[in-house]
């Protein structure tokens, strides 16, 4: 009698033990499946945090101070500008380089302003984010179209697309100042927009 409850207690035992194994494998299991959701949601924040910034900060630390060209003394800055696979006017804004960075807008084009004016003979830098109501219609550009500046007394002046191509953020030759007239378009482009596009476009009628 004495065996038999003896027995008895060991089963139990082991039952009791085999029971606390299995609700600490579940308990293990959903801890593990927490912990692994909790850091798949943290590398997504810090994936996505990365993305913003390095966006944010593209098209300005990169770039040096652009020595200014020879300004006009009534310097016509355009205000509007249109590409022949658009039919919409993208407006501009004038802006200065501040501190090394290129201030830019993230619902217009930007002028960079001690870059040449409309018809002033020099580089004419216009740039802009690589968004949809901006810059990102450029991809469907071609080379011989045309593109249209306006300035604030409601003159166009055409300018034919001569060149386009990809180069490096370090790669600034082409948004430096010039002694002959020329449209510089520079906008970001490639995978998160690690690269920049860039337009040039020369005087095909001025001020029509």
């Amino acid at each position: 009698m004495a065996r038999k409850t003896r027995k008895k207690r060991a089963y139990k035992k082991r039952k009791k033990t085999l029971f606390n194994f299995k609700r600490f494998k579940k308990i293990k299991f959903k801890f593990n499946l927490n912990l692994n959701f909790l850091a798949a949601l943290i590398n997504l924040a810090v994936l996505l945090t990365l993305v913003f910034f390095y966006k944010e900060i593209l098209l300005k630390p990169q770039l040096p101070i652009i020595i200014p060209a020879f300004q006009q003394i009534e310097q016509i800055n355009p205000v509007n500008i249109s590409f022949p696979s658009d039919n919409k006017k993208i407006p501009i804004e004038s802006a200065h380089i501040i501190n090394g960075n290129w201030q830019t807008s993230n619902i217009t084009a930007t002028h960079l302003i001690t870059s040449s004016g409309l018809g002033g003979g020099g580089n004419i830098v216009i740039y802009g984010h690589n968004t949809k109501n901006i810059f990102r219609s450029l991809k469907n550009i071609k080379v011989d179209e045309k593109i249209s500046l306006e300035s604030a007394d409601n003159k166009i002046y055409e300018y034919q697309i001569q060149e386009i191509k990809e180069v490096t953020p370090e790669e600034v030759s082409d948004v430096q100042p010039t002694d002959y007239e020329v449209l510089t378009i520079y906008t970001c482009t490639g995978w998160l927009d690690s690269r920049r596009l860039i337009v040039k476009a020369y005087p095909a009628s001025i001020g029509n």
